[in-house]
Order: C-alpha cells, then structure tokens, then sequence
C-alpha cells in the first residue's frame, strides 16, 4: 500500500460509515452536465433553493458525513418529505451503495422527489459514487437535479442522456404515487358511548399500513387512533370524523378523512335488570327498592313508588311503608338512571300483591 493511500485511509473509513460521495469533473468530451447555480446564496438568488440544508447541513441525516456531502444532503430532502430519520437500511451510507441496497426501489425512470443515483466512478462520480435530488424531469433524457458534494459546494445542474454519465439509476424512496381509490367511511350509531367503526377505505398499493386520527369538529381527539371510537360527553354534540393515513415504504404518506357524521347525541343508559321490591305489602312494613343493574353506571338514580299505577306523593326513597290508604292497591317502585351526557331512563319493577291490613301486636 502506497504512503498516499495509507494517508487515505482514515478518511476513506471515515467515508464508509458515515457516507460521503465524491464529484469529479467530466471531462469536455463526455460533459452532460450543465451548472444551472452553484452556492447556497447564489442557487437562492436564482430561485432555486437548497430547502433550508444551510442552516440544517450540520446535523448527519441518515448518519451520514455532515457539512457538504451529497448523501448528507439527499438524506436529508428525504426526511423533510416525510421519511424517517432512521436511514432504512444498514451497512455503507456511501453514495455508491444506495442503489445496491434497495434493489426494490430502483429503476431507470426519473420522478420528481426520486434519488438520481451514480455507482462509484460513474461520471461525474468518483470512487464512492454519488447521490442527487430530482427537482424536475423535462423528458425520459433529461432531469435538473439538486446535489451538493464532499469537498465540493451545493448546486442545481441540469443532467442530458449523453456519453455515459447518465445517472446508473433512480431510487424511489417516497415518490411514487399513493392514492385513495375510495374514502374512508363510519358506522355505527352517533351518540356518547356508542361505537363507531371506521373503514379504511381502499388505495391504490396492496399492502398498506394503516394509522387514524378521530377528529371531533376540527380537533384531533387525544389517544383516539384505533380504528374503533366511543364518543364521550366532551364529544356531545359535535360531528366526529376520522383521518386514515396510508403508508408504504417508497411511497409518501397519504391521508384521507371522512366526511362528518351528524352531531354526537346524547347516550343511552340500558338496564340489564330490572328494579325489584322485596318486603311483605302490608301496612306500616318497610318494603325495599333494589335499582336493578344498568349500563353504563348512572351517576344517580331516583326513585317513585306508584300504588295501582299512580305516583304516591312523597314517596320517592329507596323505602317505603304503605299506609291505610294503600290497601288493596298494588304497589311498584320506578326508577330513573342519570348520568352526565347520557339521557335519563326509567324503569319501573313488577307491581306487589294487594296491600293488605296491618297486624296489630299486644306488647304488654
């Protein structure tokens, strides 16, 4: 090994792990690349912008070399377009193994949003290949691309199909096309503790990864992102929808909302079982209202007792003792279970037998 290699080496390392990318001038007979910029400030000034990698060129995207460095560049356009911060591979973040290690996602077709894509010493590239941004595709022979390089400075370029130095492929990390064939939609009733299921809907790739938002109005509904909803009091009255959002790598996010329901009404309270009297219907003997079981918990439950299906008045505790104009009559206890958001429900139990006399007892 030469002395310059070995002086070379650490770098070269350095280079592999953090992934860095070389540009080398093409030589007149070959050149297919024409500067359309070259520096932050002057690409700004010519309406053709860096998307904030001055101030961001600091940070590794990616874990890739900062500063100028064309995959520490692409690296970063692709998280600003919604991709991970984790770069979705592992092993070498050389320019030249992009392409190699998402054999998927690469092809020969120019998109917007793609990664043009150089193996190593493909011009312009040198030995650790190079990556660039697709900002524009005239035609299937010609694209502009954004790129900044190790050593080097940002610029926009403009790349023809023409003695050899067409990029060696287009990596489609998130451009491709998602779309909603149909939108997502609900069911169910739409009221406070009703359930209400969302569908999807269908995309345009098979395989997706799904997330939703329930929405109530215009505000997100905290922690609401299952596909199943309940509607609680804070949500009465306000129409609900929900946000589906697809996924897929190499595809952008996409996300869809369904239309609104009508307002969210109020619940309702059912019982499982009804109210019951125990005791013996006679004069002056307690007999108990037992409130039966109801969904959800009330919050409250009131009582009237009826003898012959008429309100007895005053008598609205859970006890309650007949007196001489109650004999003969039949008695019943109804119920009503409240609860916050929720309508009031009665219910009334089986009527007691007739009433019957009081028994008087000798104490002395």
């Amino acid at each position: 090994m030469s002395r310059l290699v070995r002086a070379l080496s650490p770098l070269a390392s350095l280079l592999l792990i953090a992934g860095a990318c070389l540009v080398v001038a093409s030589p007149p007979a070959t050149a297919t690349s024409t500067l359309l910029c070259s520096g932050y400030d002057g690409c700004a000034a010519a309406g053709m912008s860096a998307a904030g990698y001055k101030t961001a060129s600091s940070t590794m995207w990616w874990r890739m070399y900062a500063g100028h460095n064309c995959t520490n560049y692409v690296a970063y356009r692709l998280v600003k377009s919604g991709m991970s911060t984790e770069r979705p591979w592992s092993g070498s973040g050389n320019a030249s193994s992009w392409g190699p290690a998402n054999p998927s996602l690469t092809d020969s077709v120019p998109t917007v949003g793609s990664v043009a894509w150089w193996g190593a010493n493909v011009r312009p590239a040198g030995s650790s290949g190079h990556v660039a941004y697709v900002e524009q595709v005239i035609s299937a022979d010609e694209i502009i691309v954004s790129q900044d390089s190790w050593g080097g400075d940002f610029s926009w370029a403009r790349i023809t199909r023409v003695g050899g130095s067409w990029p060696s492929g287009f990596i489609h990390f998130n451009d491709r096309p998602m779309n909603n064939v149909s939108a997502p939609t609900l069911s169910g009733t739409v009221k406070v503790g009703a359930l209400l299921t969302a569908s999807p809907g269908t995309w345009s790739q098979p395989e997706v990864t799904l997330t939703y938002q329930w929405r109530a109005g215009r505000t997100k509904v905290a922690g609401a992102t299952a596909p199943t909803f309940k509607p609680r009091l804070a949500q009465q009255d306000k129409r609900i929808s929900v946000r589906v959002t697809a996924a897929k790598f190499g595809y952008p996010n996409t996300a869809v909302t369904s239309l609104k329901t009508l307002p969210v009404a109020p619940g309702e309270i059912s019982s499982s079982s009804e109210p019951s009297v125990t005791g013996d219907p006679r004069v002056d003997s307690v007999l108990t209202a037992s409130p039966g079981t109801w969904s959800p918990t009330p919050s409250a439950v009131s009582y009237q007792w009826f003898a012959d299906g008429k309100p007895v008045e005053g008598a609205t505790g859970a006890t309650f003792a007949p007196g001489p104009q109650q004999v003969g009559k039949r008695l019943a206890i109804q119920v009503t279970a409240a609860k916050d958001g929720y309508a009031a429900v009665s219910s009334t139990s089986l009527a007691t037998g007739p009433v019957v006399a009081g028994t008087l007892t000798l104490t002395a």
